[in-house]
């Protein structure tokens, strides 16, 4: 009896054992089709360029046959092109498997040949993302480069030629795309007009690191008709006022020609970029060209040239600013009527500048002002006489005595607001010459200002000593 059970139960483990054995090869059979179906998926893809797909499907195999050597130099290939950074070094990852699991393989030599290349290619990607990095920001023009203004917070005001903000388009988590968009901003800029034709341009920068592009502004002229319908009226006005119709006629005709040749018209500049990243700063040149146009004519009216150099707007920008600002004399703004630090300054501020450099231009200087002042006091005084004058000239027709009033008043009135413009035109002109004067001679002496240079050297006696140079 208890051989029989004995017996069955070594029947029964040998059947186990064979259904065991052949589950294993149909296993391992669906394994090896799976993984066959995996690898041609992901060749497939890769041979269509498909190779985010082809890398995928590789994965999908590896799970299959993770100690398949093959499937990690597959996958290292299909990471090469993809070609980031972080891919280069998953690819490096891969190929080091490849040798790990197969040392004999005779292409082991090829691989790590390989693997330095990407090495070096990775070290250069690297240091191309650094500038890349680099190029995201506001950029500012300073080859003439002027402050307005410094806040007492230490913030700077400036004017410049351009100021442009470069960003990073199309930007997948630290993958670097290598396409920027560059957009001109308006405030701080003085050479462009707010008529950008388009604001936003975009550029892929060359291996060189260089890159071009253009801006245009353009301004449509309309002719208007109310200003020529003024003076129409005006010149009607001093026909009958000073009853010769003819004054009336001939400035009639004068507006009637200026008004037919003031037809439509648009200008249009271009500013056109040409730029090179090189060690923080964007350097090249900009070709600026203008056209002007009119039913009648096209022309160019300028196309020129200039060197230029831009900088991140940081706080070495405003390190440069204030050594700018450090190194200037201090001239005064004959426009602005500002100093170096972008202060307004008074007529009265200007004058002690002036007097206490030069005591005969400061001196000059008030004198000057003070006639202006009673230039524009007497022009002021004289509009209501002017005034009053009209007023009786034109509404007393029927009393000779007021008219001729009238008349002597208006133009007593008007000799006086001719003389007084006249006065007050050529003074403030004076002024300005005599500011200009200031900054000259301020310059001058600021080039002649000596310097002191302390040296370290050997006296005649054969010891170590100071000497102060000029």
């Amino acid at each position: 009896m208890q051989t029989k059970y004995f017996k069955s139960i070594i029947c029964l483990a040998a059947f186990v054992w064979v259904t065991g054995i052949a589950s294993i090869f149909a296993q391992q059979k669906n394994n090896d089709e799976e993984l066959r179906r995996h690898i041609r998926y992901a060749q497939t893809a890769y041979n269509s360029g498909e190779y985010q797909d082809a890398l995928d499907e590789y994965n999908e195999a590896l799970k299959l046959a993770p100690q398949y050597p093959e499937l990690y130099k597959a996958i290292g290939a299909v990471y090469e092109k993809l070609a980031t950074t972080a891919h280069l070094e998953s690819a490096i990852t891969s190929y080091n498997r490849y040798i790990e699991l197969a040392p004999d393989a005779p292409d082991v030599r090829q691989m790590k040949d390989k693997i330095y290349d990407l090495e070096y290619i990775i070290k250069k990607q690297r240091e191309q993302d650094i500038i890349l990095d680099d190029l995201s920001g506001e950029w500012v023009a300073i080859d003439n480069i002027e402050v307005s203004k410094i806040e007492d917070d230490g913030r700077i005001g400036f004017f410049s030629d351009f100021v442009f903000k470069i960003t990073e388009t199309s930007s997948a988590g630290e993958q670097k795309t290598g396409k920027f968009q560059i957009e001109m901003l308006e405030p701080g800029n003085r050479y462009y007009s707010a008529n950008l034709i388009e604001k936003k341009i975009n550029i892929v920068p060359a291996k060189n690191n260089s890159f071009t592009f253009t801006f245009a502004d353009a301004v449509v002229h309309t002719p208007k008709s109310g200003g020529y319908n003024t003076g129409r009226f005006l010149g009607r006005i001093l026909g009958s006022t000073t009853g010769a119709d003819w004054l009336g006629e001939l400035s009639d005709i004068a507006i009637s020609t200026m008004q037919e040749s003031d037809l439509p018209s648009n200008t249009q500049t271009a500013y056109a970029f040409a730029l090179k990243y090189d060690k923080g700063k964007l350097v090249g040149s900009v070709n600026i060209v203008g056209k002007f146009a009119d039913p009648t004519r096209q022309q160019t009216t300028a196309n020129e040239v200039y060197k230029i150099t831009f900088v991140k707007k940081d706080d070495k920008l405003r390190e440069l600013l204030r050594a700018t600002l450090d190194d200037k004399p201090e001239v005064i703004n004959t426009n602005t009527r500002k100093d170096k630090w972008g202060n307004k300054l008074s007529d009265k501020e200007i004058a002690k500048r002036l007097y206490s450099f030069n005591p005969q231009l400061g001196k000059e200087y008030y004198k000057t002002k003070n006639t202006e002042t009673a230039a524009i006091v007497m022009s002021i005084a004289s509009i209501p006489v002017m005034a009053t004058g009209i007023l009786l000239w034109g509404l007393n027709e029927d009393n000779p005595q007021l008219i001729t009033t009238g008349k002597t008043m208006f133009f007593s009135s008007l000799a006086i607001e001719i003389i007084s413009l006249s006065v007050g035109i050529s003074a403030t002109s004076k002024k300005g010459h005599l500011v200009k004067q200031y900054n000259e001679q301020i310059t001058q002496q600021h080039k002649q200002k000596p310097t002191a240079e302390l040296r370290l050297g050997v006296t005649a006696s054969g010891g170590l000593g100071l000497t102060l140079n000029f």
